[in-house]
């Protein structure tokens, strides 16, 4: 592999230099802004791959809700680079708020839907719920039922299902 930056290690760290010095500031800035609206917020840089990092700084910081963005990989991108997202939501032990890129109400939600198993964590994403809604917001809890005795949805193979939610648009 014959990257040019690599050769020239001068080069190499000027650039280095100023994805991190534009990275701190942006950070300062979101802090900033968010200190002007009365919300405390810490600020840290760290080196590593974010999944990895993100459940570091889970451990080490002990949130409430961990919350992550997500770019909406396509299912090759998915299948090469991975999903941060996913893998943070696997890893974590505490909630996990996944966040897509399409504008958000400024007043919070207004429809909300909560799948549920009545597991305790299906439980917990209930009560969640409804503080990212708005006031008015509709909760739709839906719970998906198999007769009891058969596989479980997990043993089941995923192919014609995930076709099926890509043909009619629900996941990209």
């Amino acid at each position: 592999l014959d990257v040019p930056m690599r050769r020239d290690g001068g080069e190499f760290k000027k650039r280095l230099d100023r994805h991190v010095d534009e990275d701190e500031r942006r950070l300062r800035e979101f802090r900033r802004r968010y200190r002007d609206e009365g919300v405390p917020i810490s600020i840290s840089m760290k080196s590593g791959h974010p999944a990895w990092g993100i459940v570091d700084a889970a451990a080490e910081l002990s949130p409430d809700l961990v919350v992550v963005g997500s770019r909406g990989l396509s299912r090759l991108e998915r299948l090469l680079l991975g999903s941060v997202a996913a893998r943070v939501a696997r890893l974590v032990r505490t909630p996990v708020l996944v966040v897509r890129s399409q504008g958000d109400p400024p007043d919070g939600f207004h429809r909300v839907l909560v799948a549920t198993d009545f597991s305790a964590p299906a439980i917990r994403a209930l009560d969640l719920s409804h503080t990212v809604a708005s006031r008015k917001a509709l909760i739709d809890l839906v719970n998906f039922w198999r007769i009891p005795g058969t596989e479980s949805w997990e043993d089941e193979p995923g192919e014609p299902l995930e076709a099926a939610l890509l043909t009619a648009g629900v996941i990209s």
